[in-house]
């Protein structure tokens, strides 16, 4: 099944193109100006670069936040446009959720960071891969606070735009907190197509006419985790 993935909720987007399992093409671009041009130019280059037709695919995937409300606007109007044209399914992955799956695999929780305005982020956590904490959006510092007064076993690993703005903060707490590599706190369109594309073939759900952005509320009182991980 061929699958677009759409991710524009940063400062930083990119578009992806895979066949399955397949990986035919990504790109990421600079998102703060013109973007609704320079996204449908990197729809395009993609096609091409994929040697694929517009009209060949079967499934368009788009990061529904949170993020930017400029940029989700955006990436959803494209991309139901895209899908009610090419009359095919859309479907919405969660953008925490999207950074998270990467580093299923960690033993401990996975806090995966947005970057709101200022000194604020966007979070949620993750373990093995699953929604464990909605999260929601908070200051840095609280943050951080209260993953470093945690108890869990296991050390939390951050990722995201979020974790890659305020690394020198997060290396700098007096509980190591484990930081993922560059390359991982950057949007990856394939990995919005891949995501769209497991959770299409699991729940077969076409959302073009029903698909909203994801909004997170604040959160009111800083982080703390019991010895079990469990938030309290």
């Amino acid at each position: 099944m061929l699958a677009l993935g759409i991710e524009t909720t940063g400062e930083q987007a990119a578009v992806g193109l895979c066949q399955g399992s397949q990986e035919l093409a990504e790109l990421g671009f600079a998102a703060e100006r013109q973007q609704d041009e320079k996204l449908l130019e990197a729809i395009r280059a993609a096609h091409k670069w994929g040697q694929v037709r517009s009209e060949q695919l079967e499934l368009i995937a788009v990061s529904v936040g949170p993020g930017s409300f400029t940029g989700l606007r955006i990436g959803l109007a494209v991309a139901k446009g895209l899908a009610r044209a090419l009359e095919i399914p859309l479907v919405g992955v969660p953008t925490l959720w999207a950074y998270a799956q990467p580093v299923s695999f960690w033993p401990g929780p996975v806090y995966a960071l947005l970057p709101d305005r200022r000194d604020r982020v966007y979070w949620a956590g993750y373990l093995g891969g699953k929604l464990w904490d909605a999260g929601g959006a908070q200051p840095i510092g609280s943050l951080l606070a209260g993953l470093s007064d945690g108890q869990a076993s296991e050390r939390p690993l951050l990722i995201g735009p979020g974790t890659q703005r305020h690394r020198s903060l997060i290396a700098g707490q007096p509980r190591k907190l484990a930081i993922a590599p560059a390359r991982l706190n950057w949007p990856s369109g394939l990995q919005i197509a891949r995501l769209g594309l497991a959770t299409y073939r699991k729940a077969g759900r076409d959302e073009r006419e029903t698909l909203e952005p994801l909004y997170m509320q604040d959160v009111q009182a800083p982080l703390i985790e019991q010895g079990d991980g469990r938030r309290r």
